[in-house]
């Protein structure tokens, strides 16, 4: 059982051959299926969120594809093989999130340095606690204050009497 997902002559293993492919022609796009898996462990949370956001905006994402379905089904070797590349290489999806968190965060780290050095990271903090009680002090404040005769005027109109 191999991993590679070329052939030994640079054909792909899976898709369309033909009997006139040289050994010295191979795609552009030769990479081992390992050098993809590790690839895929180094995305952060916004490449996720991007390729998340293309499929599902995607019309080809809600049918099965026929030719992926045969080439599961006739290649079971391989298709166990790479679930195991990818459970080696990213782990579980909850662990693949927090791989991507790592990445994200270690992707922001110069972001952050820099908003601490000049002191914008407080300011930020400050807003973000200003917006946060101007979203919240006024349905508190109406929850407490909750006056009677307000209550009054609902309930007597309710009832048809003034």
């Amino acid at each position: 059982m191999s991993n590679q997902y070329h052939l030994a002559d640079g054909s792909p293993r899976y898709g369309h051959r033909t009997e006139a492919s040289r050994a010295g022609i191979t795609s552009p796009a030769t990479v081992r299926v390992e050098e993809a898996a590790e690839g895929a462990a180094r995305l952060g949370l916004d490449d996720m969120a991007a390729a998340i956001d293309r499929r599902l905006g995607s019309a080809w994402a809600d049918t099965q594809d026929a030719a992926l379905a045969s080439l599961r089904q006739d290649n079971p070797e391989e298709l166990a093989a790479a679930r195991e590349l990818v459970k080696l290489h990213l782990g579980s999806q909850r662990q693949w999130r927090l791989k991507a968190q790592a990445v994200r965060d270690q992707q922001f780290a110069g972001l952050v340095a820099r908003r601490k050095a000049s002191g914008s990271a407080r300011e930020i903090l400050a807003l973000r606690l200003g917006l946060l009680l101007a979203l919240i002090a006024p349905p508190a404040y109406i929850v407490a204050t909750d006056s009677l005769p307000l209550r009054r005027c609902a309930v007597s109109g309710a009832s048809g009497t003034v």
